[in-house]
Formats: structure tokens, C-alpha cells, sequence
């Protein structure tokens, strides 16, 4: 397995023991929530926070940009 995925298995490793730690055990199934709607609440929040941040380096690039043409152009 390539250096990628075996980080990507680490995060959810960790992921899943601070899980545990937080509700005590390991099975998830039955600690009563609910897994659509907190599913959909996680999913909505991604959105938000993959969205804030591209729209940062879309910034970030459009400064460098317009920076790398004034110098050309000087």
C-alpha cells in the first residue's frame, strides 16, 4: 500500500480511537445516534469549510498572479 493510503488509514485510525475514547467503546451501533441527520450535519460543514478554504487560495493565487504580471510588465 503506497504512503497516501497508509495516511489516509492512520487519520481514520485515530479517528476511531477518539471515538472510543469519547463514548466509552467501540461499538458505535448502539449509542444511540443518529447517523443520517449527523451525517448529513458533517457533510454540510465540510462544504462549508472546503469552500472557505479554496476560495482562500483562489485569493492567494489571483494576488500572486496579478504580483508576477506587475513585475513582468515593469
Amino acid at each position: 500500500m503506497g504512503y497516501i493510503n497508509n495516511k489516509i488509514l492512520d487519520l481514520i485510525g485515530k479517528r476511531l480511537i477518539k471515538g472510543e475514547q469519547k463514548y466509552g467503546h467501540e461499538n458505535v451501533l448502539s449509542d444511540g445516534r443518529d447517523f443520517v441527520k449527523e451525517s448529513l450535519e458533517e457533510a454540510l460543514d465540510c462544504a462549508v469549510y472546503l469552500a472557505a478554504r479554496l476560495l482562500e487560495i483562489d485569493e492567494k493565487e489571483k494576488t500572486t498572479n496579478s504580483r508576477c504580471k506587475a513585475n513582468i510588465t515593469t
